[in-house]
């Protein structure tokens, strides 16, 4: 599973990780400035 970001109310999206831990989720929400609009999606991996 990937952790994106995404910015710029969805103009923006960036893949912060392909391994979706706990750890690299908490570590994004401590870097971001939240004086801005953020999304934070966890995207399961396709099987096809």
């Amino acid at each position: 599973m990937k952790v994106k970001l995404i910015s710029d109310y969805g103009l923006r999206e960036k893949t912060i990780s392909k391994n979706a831990e706990l750890a690299v989720v908490i570590d994004l929400i401590d870097q971001l400035d939240w004086n801005f609009y953020y999304q934070i999606v966890i995207e399961k991996d396709s099987i096809y």
